[in-house]
């Protein structure tokens, strides 16, 4: 007798299983899927092969963002592809981390919402950016000027509610 049968296993849990870690807390993710999505991985992942425990900022990064458990959790998720529901009060926190870790497709949509959004956001991108010392700016200077909002849009902003 001939027929066919269909079979269908579940997703393994990540089998190459790392962890961020922010303010004591551990979050999973699946490094192999975040290294095809994040130039940083991917161009250091030699770095990270005996490491199960990875800081998601530097010191010096922690004590100026403060980057909610959701905004943590809906980065790794975009980062493994999966599709998620994000927080607009979140996006900031989201585009650093997509800038830091050259998560380049998730920084041009970002860069798109605030650009379509500009009015609604320019006053907390501006806090966020005005949150950086001058030893920090230094660092990120270059991503921001190439990754985040355009500065003339910031003048403009600025212009408007000086006047």
């Amino acid at each position: 007798m001939e027929g066919f049968i269909t079979f269908q296993i579940e997703k393994e849990q990540a089998v190459y299983k790392k962890f961020f870690v922010y303010k004591r807390q551990k979050y999973p993710f699946n490094f192999d899927l975040i290294k095809q999505n994040s130039i940083y991985f991917n161009d250091k992942q030699h770095l990270y092969s005996d490491v199960n425990e990875i800081q998601l900022l530097s010191d010096s990064e922690e004590e100026i963002i403060d980057i909610s458990d959701d905004t943590i959790r809906n980065f790794i998720s975009i980062c493994q592809n999966d599709e998620c529901k994000i927080n607009i009060s979140h996006m900031i926190g989201l585009q650093f981390l997509s800038i830091k870790y050259g998560v380049t497709q998730l920084t041009t949509k970002i860069n798109k919402y605030f650009n379509e959004n500009w009015d609604e956001q320019a006053l907390n991108s501006l806090l966020f950016k005005s949150k950086f010392s001058s030893k920090n700016k230094n660092f990120y200077e270059e991503k921001w000027q190439k990754n985040f909002f355009d500065s003339s849009k910031e003048e403009d902003f600025i212009g408007k509610n000086l006047n």
